[in-house]
């Protein structure tokens, strides 16, 4: 694993944990529904005036890993 692999998989893990932080500031349900498949996705898009900065981090992370794959 190289090291650009390692910081987008960081990159994407620190994008999805403050998409949740987002999620659960906006509600409980929001929250909760990130743990569901697709419900960080559908909270990112529904909410993207808050949630732009977390979900294109996390998006920026996952490029980079399939990018040096």
């Amino acid at each position: 694993m190289g090291i650009l692999h390692l910081l987008g998989y960081l990159l994407a893990i620190v994008g999805g944990l403050w998409l949740l932080v987002v999620a659960f500031r906006t509600s409980i349900l929001w929250g909760l529904a990130c743990f569901i498949p697709f419900g960080g996705l559908i909270f990112a898009l529904l909410h993207l005036e808050e949630s732009k900065a977390p979900f294109l981090t996390a998006l920026a992370g996952v490029a980079i890993m399939f990018l040096t794959r």
